[in-house]
C-alpha cells in the first residue's frame, strides 16, 4: 500500500511500514507524473515482479491506524518460487516433490500453462523443449 498526505510518501507492505519519504512536491499535479501501477516512474521502468492483489484508490491519505484496520488478521502466504530447466526433446513427464513444510494447501503453476491444486508431489508432462518456471 502506498499513501501520500501532500508532503510524505508511505509504502506499507502486508500492513507494515518500509519506506517513509519526503517529497520535494506537494501534490499529484505538481508531480508531473502520471498514474503508474507496477513501477515507480517514466525514466525509471524497473517493473514490479510479482502479484497485485487488491488496488484501492481514496481521496486522502490514509493514517496509520487504517492501515493497520485494513491489514488486521492479515497472514501472508507462504510460496516457493524455482526454476526448473529440462532439455525435453519428446514429451517427457515430470514428478514434483515438494519438501516443504506444515503446507495447508498447494498450488502449483508449472510454466506450460498448466496448474495443479491439491497436490504436494505432482506430475506434469512436458510437450516442448524449453526451460519452464514452475512456481509452487
Amino acid at each position: 500500500m502506498i499513501t501520500f498526505d501532500g508532503s510524505r510518501h508511505k509504502v506499507y507492505i502486508d500492513g507494515a511500514l518500509k519506506v517513509d519519504q519526503q517529497t520535494s512536491f506537494s501534490g499529484f499535479l505538481s508531480c508531473s507524473s502520471e498514474i503508474r501501477l507496477g513501477n515507480w516512474w517514466q525514466l525509471d521502468m524497473l517493473p514490479f515482479k510479482g502479484k497485485i492483489d487488491d488496488v484501492r484508490w481514496y481521496n486522502r491519505a490514509l493514517n496509520q491506524n487504517e492501515v493497520t484496520a485494513l491489514f488486521d488478521n492479515y497472514v501472508s502466504p507462504s510460496s516457493a518460487d524455482f526454476s526448473y530447466s529440462q532439455n525435453i526433446c519428446n514429451p517427457r513427464t515430470i514428478q514434483f516433490t515438494n519438501i516443504s513444510t506444515n503446507a495447508s494447501s498447494y498450488s502449483w503453476e508449472f510454466g506450460n500453462n498448466t496448474f495443479n491444486t491439491g497436490s504436494a508431489n505432482p506430475t506434469v508432462t512436458y510437450s516442448n523443449y524449453g526451460t519452464y518456471n514452475v512456481k509452487l
